[in-house]
């Protein structure tokens, strides 16, 4: 990505800086099931605890990437 030191805004002349943006990384399924084989995920997990429970699975479903 070549591109000239010191860019200028077309508009209003402005100096412009280039910023990194975020990025994702594709995992297969297999992956994705593996990294969530992990007992740490189920850490202060209070299964008698509505809250607690919700709080697992939206971190599991974070994790299946829903």
């Amino acid at each position: 990505m070549d591109s000239p030191a010191a860019t200028a805004c077309p508009h209003c002349g402005g100096a412009l800086t280039r910023l990194v943006s975020r990025f994702a990384v594709v995992r297969s399924e297999e992956a994705a099931l593996d990294a969530m084989d992990d007992d740490s995920l189920l850490a202060g997990v209070d299964e008698n605890d509505p809250r607690s429970v919700a709080a697992w699975a939206r971190k599991m479903g974070s994790q299946l990437g829903e």
